[in-house]
């Protein structure tokens, strides 16, 4: 009697399935675990602000930290309450430079100085118009009641 081939018989298709089934299970497994862990949001966000060089996004722009706080991308970077957020220094961006409020007298740095108004923070923030800058009081700036930030806008 002769041996003829057929193809595959039905032992050898059994075991090629079992052995795709096995691979897959490998690389699913490999795939899941193997992930690194991802960058959080609000750093890649910070990251984007000083790739594109925007001064006030990286600045200015608070982004929310928590259900209760907000940061803007520099306060998140040198605040080491923050560090666990891994936003990395932006050298093209120095956000210690002055400000231009409305009057651009970049010497005068008191709310008044920058044209702006005390504000009771809503959120932890200035109340929303299009684009602004906020800034917190400070010892030669003494806002008239406990809690307010000076709020000064730009267009």
């Amino acid at each position: 009697m002769g041996f003829e081939k057929r193809g595959l018989s039905k032992i050898g298709i059994a075991i090629i399935i079992i052995l795709v089934v096995v691979l897959a299970a490998v690389l699913i497994y490999t795939l899941s675990v193997g992930k690194e862990e991802k960058p959080s949001p609000l750093s890649e966000q910070c990251a984007f602000a000083c790739d594109t060089d925007q001064k006030t996004s990286f600045c200015d722009v608070k982004r929310k930290v928590t259900d209760t706080s907000t940061a803007t991308c520099n306060e998140l970077l040198t605040n080491a309450i923050y560090s666990s957020y891994g936003v990395q220094a932006c050298p093209g961006i120095s956000c210690s430079a002055q400000p231009e409020g409305n009057s651009q007298v970049a010497s005068d740095q008191t709310c008044s100085g920058l044209e702006g108004t005390w504000e009771t923070p809503i959120a932890g923030a200035c109340p929303s118009k299009s684009g602004f800058y906020s800034r917190t009081r400070t010892a030669e700036d003494e806002p008239p009641a406990t809690g307010q930030i000076c709020c000064y806008y730009y267009e």
